[in-house]
């Protein structure tokens, strides 16, 4: 079951099983804690956690002379969504989330950022483009049956502030009904 930290949060899972209730995670992949440049405009100096240091234009969006970060969400540089390599760190993790961990469902905060289609210096939302983050989730993961068993359920915040990010309703496909919990405004997307 693994050591420490891992073997509790397994056990926490197993306990909420138990007793019939699914666990559900709110998952961030709009933005990291990196947040943006010290002074509004100047790219000279920004912190450095964790993927900027590594490559900044993979694991970000930035402005189209690469010199700085893209935001929309009003909570930092959006994370690119659309590089399938920052595309796989977001696969993987909910992978392990999944499997490993045995969590049921997410809750995706600022949602509309997986839908993004545009890689730097804009922002589309298209939840109809097969090459963006939240395509690759809905294909790749199974939705969970109403009885239990494999697979997860999804939640989106269908909103973020800047270009097409405001998508209430926006994550159903044509022709499908979905359910919105008005008290949240957060759309179910596992009706895809």
């Amino acid at each position: 079951m693994g050591r420490g930290p891992t073997k509790e949060f397994k056990a926490m899972v197993k306990a909420f099983h138990d007793k019939g209730i699914k666990v559900f995670i709110d998952v961030v992949y709009n933005h990291t804690g990196e947040g943006g440049a010290w002074i509004n405009g100047d790219s000279s100096t920004y912190n450095l956690y964790s993927w900027r240091g590594l490559d900044n234009s993979t694991y970000y969006s930035l402005t189209n002379d690469r010199q700085h970060s893209w935001d929309n969400t009003g909570v930092g540089g959006n994370y690119n969504t659309v590089n399938p390599i920052a595309q796989d760190l977001i696969i993987d993790s909910l992978e392990y989330w999944q499997t490993t961990l045995g969590v049921d469902g997410f809750r995706f905060d600022l949602a509309s950022v997986l839908g993004n289609t545009c890689e730097h210096g804009c922002f589309n939302f298209d939840k109809m483009a097969s090459n963006n983050a939240l395509n690759r989730i809905i294909n790749e993961f199974t939705e969970r049956p109403t009885w239990g068993g494999q697979g997860s359920d999804f939640i989106a915040e269908p909103w973020a502030i800047g270009g097409n990010s405001y998508q209430v309703g926006g994550f159903l496909r044509d022709g499908q009904n979905g359910t919105v919990n008005t008290a949240t405004r957060y759309v179910k997307i596992k009706t895809f």
